[in-house]
């Protein structure tokens, strides 16, 4: 799983040409704190087929807002080259 911020996201995810799932999540979040072992296990599962990411968006809030990630977490988007699902 790679680590998404601020600075890096539009470099990693929008100037790739490869598919992406990534998560939006916060540190305090019990949904997220248990999505976690099975977010690491796609991220193997998943190594080569499309990329896994994760964004502390209580931190990074710059590309949340941008998401419109403010609340409710995890949130979780499929971003392909020209586009998001």
């Amino acid at each position: 799983m790679i680590e998404l911020t601020d600075s890096n996201f539009e470099e990693l995810v929008y100037d790739s040409d490869d598919m992406w799932l990534v998560e939006f999540f916060a540190p305090w979040c019990g949904h997220c704190k248990s999505l976690a072992p099975q977010w690491a296990a796609a991220a193997t599962e998943l190594k080569g087929k499309v990329k896994v990411g994760a964004v502390d968006a209580t931190v990074h809030t710059v590309i949340a807002s941008r998401f419109q990630v403010t609340f409710g977490f995890p949130v979780i988007f499929l971003i392909y080259p020209g586009g998001i699902c």
